[in-house]
């Protein structure tokens, strides 16, 4: 009787009889007999109450009704809700041109986007070979007596990593980044930006990348020596960053001291500024054009 009575009942009646079993579980024997008994005596009485009761039933659900999409007992049959839905050919054509406008709309927006084609992407790799093919020792064999990757001494080394050729020069104008991975560039560049009273860019650059690659015991002193050399009140070379940044800084600091990337946004800022305006004033200038010369 239980069980047919738990599957006639709605969604808020059970939670409702299960909060109340839980609320008078040590009485619950007493309710559950009265209940029973008021059950048989309302199977009792004639088909004109029961009418009565049932209407009164009703209106009370119609004035209480359950929150959100649940079921509606007094106007839902629940049998009926239960069944499953049968798909009618009108349904099924609603889907198929649901899914036809879907469609439409996805190539549409195909339309728009400019498609990254591999001809292209060959390209553009055929065109940075070209860039950097000059200066590939094992594809030029032009010079072998000059070719340090085909001379077995060390004096051919010493004089390269020394010497400053227009051909070095020349890959210093293709990016920053061949500068800076170039050591003669990067102490050609410090002394150029000296020289404007202006290094303290690059010197930060310079100090992230060397404490990133120090003990991990020395990484809280290497931060604390950053933060006073380059961004604190009284710093001795100031970089230029944003105040969101510095806050950013200051709060790494407190939280993780040990991290060695609390001043990567930091560098990545000051990297941008050096490209867009130190880098290219050093192209420029005199100073880059005479070291062919020297």
């Amino acid at each position: 009787m239980n069980r047919k009575l738990s599957a006639a009942i709605t969604n808020v009646e059970s939670t409702q009889l299960s909060k109340y079993q839980k609320r008078f579980f040590q009485h619950w024997d007493i309710i559950f007999t009265r209940a029973s008994s008021e059950l048989k005596e309302l199977r009792k009485l004639c088909r004109e109450e029961r009418a009565v009761i049932k209407t009164q039933e009703t209106a009370f659900w119609d004035f209480h009704r359950p929150d959100g999409n649940l079921t509606n007992r007094t106007k839902h049959d629940i049998r009926k809700c239960m069944k499953t839905k049968i798909f009618t050919k009108t349904d099924e054509l609603k889907y198929e041109i649901e899914l036809l406008r879907l469609k439409i709309e996805y190539l549409n927006y195909r339309k728009t986007c400019r498609p990254y084609s591999l001809c292209q992407a060959l390209d553009n790799l055929r065109q940075n070979v070209y860039m950097y093919e000059k200066y590939d020792s094992f594809i030029q064999s032009d010079d072998d007596y000059n070719n340090v990757w085909k001379t077995e001494t060390e004096l051919a080394w010493t004089k390269y990593n020394a010497e400053i050729t227009p051909k070095r020069v020349n890959k210093w104008k293709i990016s920053a980044h061949e500068l800076l991975k170039d050591p003669i560039g990067v102490v050609q560049f410090k002394s150029f930006l000296k020289s404007e009273f202006s290094s303290e860019n690059l010197s930060f650059l310079l100090d992230n990348k060397m404490y990133k690659f120090c003990p991990i015991s020395k990484i809280e002193q290497y931060n604390m020596e950053m933060f006073r050399k380059y961004i604190g009140p009284t710093a001795e070379e100031m970089i230029n960053i944003d105040s969101s940044i510095v806050e950013n800084i200051k709060m790494s600091i407190e939280k993780s001291p040990k991290s060695r990337n609390i001043y990567n946004k930091a560098a990545e800022h000051v990297l941008a500024l050096i490209k867009s305006d130190s880098y290219t004033r050093f192209i420029k200038s005199n100073y880059c054009k005479n070291s062919i010369c020297t």
